[in-house]
């Protein structure tokens, strides 16, 4: 099934039902959803609060294991609003992408790089100029975090 911005926030506020009332505000105080500031302002501080605490890695993983769900079968419009969302957010902070990657598949994780890469928050070199397809993303993934693991991006 592909996966769209409805589905997407439909699936984020039953992983959240706590911030339904947050939500609805947003959509009361702007008269429509803003699909990128519902993500930053709303869901994105709960993540992060709860990778900062690693508390709960059970949800996390079934968080984490939806985003892979999205990584490989979202529309093209819910691709970018969660390229240029969630995953530049979770990069913002290295100690944040450290914890989120114990838990993002492997397509998560490429998006995640492209995303920094986009920002220019990952020096390119001959190991990953390009993940276009035909390129061994498994490999990939595994440079880019031995790299990030070294804090070297």
């Amino acid at each position: 099934m592909e996966e769209t911005i409805a589905t997407f926030f439909d699936k984020m506020l039953v992983f959240f039902p706590r911030l339904i009332e947050e939500y609805d505000k947003h959509i009361e105080k702007y008269s429509e959803r803003l699909d990128t500031v519902v993500i930053e302002d709303v869901f994105m501080p709960k993540i992060i609060s709860l990778l900062e605490k690693s508390e709960d890695n059970g949800f996390l993983n079934e968080l984490f294991d939806y985003f892979e769900v999205v990584s490989n079968n979202a529309d093209a419009d819910l691709l970018n609003i969660f390229s240029v969302t969630v995953l530049e957010i979770l990069g913002n902070d290295i100690g944040i992408l450290k914890k989120a990657k114990k838990f993002m598949g492997p397509r998560t994780t490429e998006l995640q790089i492209e995303a920094d890469r986009d920002l220019g928050r990952v020096k390119e070199s001959g190991a990953f100029v390009s993940l276009s397809p035909g390129v061994n993303s498994t490999k990939v993934v595994k440079v880019i975090n031995r790299l990030i693991e070294k804090g070297d991006n």
